[in-house]
């Protein structure tokens, strides 16, 4: 886990599709949460992190007034990880 932390380059170069989590509160932005192998697998997990996220609204409503949250996958390809 901490190399992922350290290095997402290393950490997910096995993987075919990075999925992200990108917001829009007071700041926007994305943040890489997790890879998987397969399309199938990618899928699955947004609906996973969805659901996730819908719990957390629906039990902490404050805590996400005025925010805006989505999950998308992308290709995990060479020239996204230039330094």
């Amino acid at each position: 886990m901490v190399d992922c932390l350290m290095n997402p380059k290393t950490a997910y170069e096995e993987s075919t599709y990075l999925i992200y989590s990108c917001f829009d509160a007071a700041i926007s932005g994305s943040v890489l949460i997790d890879s998987a192998i397969t399309i199938e697998e990618a899928e699955s997990k947004l609906i996973m992190y969805k659901e996730r996220h819908d719990t957390c609204v629906k039990n902490n409503p404050a805590l996400y007034r005025g925010t805006k949250s989505r999950f998308c996958y992308i290709q995990n390809k060479a020239q996204y990880w230039v330094y």
